[in-house]
């Protein structure tokens, strides 16, 4: 089985085109439509494959069929959600038992056509590795609300099948207002400069506090009917729609005009209500209400996670920490349960790792810095919370934790998940996990998925969601095949539908460079706080002469089109991952070298030459080894589309 592809093929025959807009049957048209999108806008109306059915339930006579078809098709017999069965004749239709199969059966359709828009007759059938395949990220500011889209996109075409959309201060709060009001005024004071944020959590204060999520909604709030529209556009491709509202722990966003609910009085950035006091519970559920009625869920997160201010307040200083955050849990939980909605939570504060007592240091540095006191543990409290609490497994890096989920009888899901880094994924998801999620803790732009490795890790993960034979002798091929197919799948996109061949320099419309750089630059994901200076990686220009006019210049940024020869070719290497989908890395010796293409800023005029400029006295050394000039092309319907690498 080759990466990205599904698992049972049988097709045989002459090719038939299909149709630019297809006529949508069955019980699912919301997968239909997205298929119809797709090929709207890249293939002409016509041909004679004209319909897609989508139906709940596989007939007996296809199972039949395809298990007499596949050998190793018999004995899947455990459910899985987002299986299917597709059987191409004088239609396509897609077959499953639940709709994520449905819109898996509709992506697969689409990357199985899209080099030349043509089907055989025949079976395809494929059945993921796991439950929950997933994604988290902020709201997206208003200005971002179109790419967090054609991020959705990337989701059902990869065949994920939810999203955590974490609300905080993001959504409108129409009970509330200054909720919303208190949010913005926050977010700009932490947004000074970059780096703030991590001045108060770790330099500041006698206490530890982490993650100030200032880049939830762009430091602004979307109103609901904007949250409304996103949700509706989730959903209609796919996609389980979770809402994230962090509760107990990084609740800065209700206490900027609540400090009276504070558990530290002191804090001037409270992160954690007070879990004695009725009142907290009060302004939640308000919240949680709202978030209800715009999302409709079927679960919500409830966070919980790196909770740090314990025991600190005249109401819960003699109390048992272990039992104060399991009434709180429960209440919220009842809360949820009352109205028909399963409770998720970050679980590590349940852990013997991440719940047992912990002493404060200055900067969280033990060696250095100076003692602030402690943090009671919370771990006992895996005795009484409710069983039916799916926990997100952040700790995954420890192995053994996972038993104590278990053991408690918690379905559970990895969280804050990296693909490339997780070892032994096989045996770990047959020992209980429901899958995994993704996590983007940045603002919602396509510089920042990219940079932090969140697009890198969507299409590795999509391999070990659906392929069972991925194991961690795979992990270096499958680093591999993702840099082509996330290449593949980026410039796709940026030429919508066209293909790129040869050109003179006259007619170039782009220009593929393969290059590479000694400057090093530590990695490190923009999150928290921490946003992307361009002009600090800034390592020169291309400068374009032309034939007549003035010289266009476009600049070598490191992290967007090239990163350093010096990188270590293996999974772990984030600064692979964050330039892949603008650049495809590859090996030559011992050298990385990263192939772009580029956008000529003047396609009317001829191009004369190509040079290259650095800053005086840079100490460094951009290398290219070549520049070839291209041009966009649209192939005929029913013509095979040419490899884009």
């Amino acid at each position: 089985m080759a990466p990205f592809e599904p698992r049972w093929v049988s097709c045989y025959g002459p090719r038939r085109s299909l149709a630019g807009r297809m006529e949508i049957r069955g019980d699912m048209p919301a997968a239909g439509e997205v298929v119809n999108r797709f090929l709207m806008e890249r293939v002409p109306d016509r041909d004679r494959v004209g319909c897609l059915g989508f139906y709940r339930g596989i007939p007996d006579r296809l199972r039949g069929e395809v298990e007499q078809t596949f050998a190793d098709y018999r004995g899947q017999t455990e459910p899985v959600r987002g299986q299917f069965v597709m059987e191409i004749a004088n239609e396509v239709s897609v077959y499953a038992e639940d709709d994520f199969g449905l819109f898996a059966g509709a992506a697969t359709l689409v990357r199985m056509t899209e080099q030349s828009w043509t089907v055989q007759r025949g079976l395809v059938c494929d059945r993921p590795t796991c439950d929950v395949r997933g994604l988290k990220l902020y709201l997206p500011a208003q200005d971002d609300i179109e790419y967090f889209k054609s991020v959705v996109d990337m989701l059902w075409y990869y065949r994920f099948n939810t999203i955590m959309l974490e609300v905080g201060g993001a959504m409108e709060y129409r009970r509330h207002p200054e909720i919303n009001e208190g949010w913005v005024e926050y977010c700009a004071e932490m947004s000074e400069y970059s780096g703030k944020t991590n001045i108060i959590q770790e330099h500041t204060y006698g206490w530890y506090k982490n993650s100030i999520h200032v880049e939830n909604g762009g430091g602004r709030y979307l109103e609901q009917s904007a949250v409304r529209d996103i949700v509706a556009y989730c959903r209609a491709r796919g996609l389980e729609v979770i809402p994230e509202v962090p509760s107990l722990s990084h609740c800065d966003y209700l206490l900027t005009r609540h400090p009276e609910l504070a558990e530290r009085a002191d804090d001037p950035y409270p992160d954690t209500y007070c879990p004695s006091n009725p009142a907290s519970y009060q302004l939640l559920f308000d919240v949680l209400g709202e978030i209800l009625e715009v999302f409709e869920p079927a679960q919500v997160n409830i966070g919980h996670d790196e909770y740090y201010s314990i025991l600190v307040c005249d109401r819960c200083r003699d109390r048992a920490a272990h039992e104060v955050f399991a009434e709180d849990v429960i209440r919220i939980h009842d809360f949820l349960t009352e109205r028909g909605v399963a409770t998720m939570m970050w679980g590590e504060k349940l852990l013997s790792k991440g719940g047992s007592e912990v002493e404060m240091y200055q900067a969280w540095d033990r060696e250095h810095g100076a003692y602030q006191g402690r943090i009671p543990a919370t771990r006992e409290a895996i005795d009484l919370v409710p069983r039916d609490i799916t926990m997100l497994h952040w700790y995954w890096k420890h192995q053994e934790l996972e038993q104590e989920y278990q053991a408690a009888g918690f379905p559970y899901v990895f969280g804050n998940f990296h693909g490339s880094m997780f070892p032994e994924w096989p045996r770990r998801i047959e020992g209980g996990a429901r899958g995994a999620i993704i996590s983007n803790w940045s603002s919602v732009k396509e510089v920042n998925l990219r940079r932090n490795g969140v697009l890198f890790d969507i299409v590795f993960a999509s391999r070990m969601f659906w392929d069972p034979s991925y194991g961690d002798p795979e992990r270096c091929a499958t680093m591999e095949a993702t840099f082509t197919e996330l290449s593949r799948y980026h410039l796709s996109r940026r030429l919508e539908g066209r293909t790129l061949r040869p050109a003179s320099a006259r007619h170039a419309t782009h220009l593929r460079v393969r290059h590479t750089t000694d400057r090093r630059f530590e990695y490190r994901q923009f999150v928290d706080g921490r946003f992307i200076e361009p002009e600090s990686y800034t390592l020169g220009a291309y400068v374009l002469e032309y034939d007549r006019g003035s010289p266009q210049h476009l600049q070598i940024v490191y992290g967007d089109t090239i990163s350093t020869c010096a990188a270590d070719w293996a999974p772990e290497e984030r600064c692979l991952a964050e330039v892949s989908g603008l650049a495809l890395p590859y090996r030559d010796g011992l050298s990385v070298w990263y192939e772009t293409v580029l956008e000529n800023p003047d396609p009317s005029r001829e191009i004369r030459s190509v040079g290259i400029t650095l800053p005086a006295n840079a100490g460094w050394h951009v290398e290219v080894r070549s520049v070839e000039f291209l041009t966009v092309d649209r192939p005929r319907a029913g013509e095979p589309r040419p490899a884009q690498g």
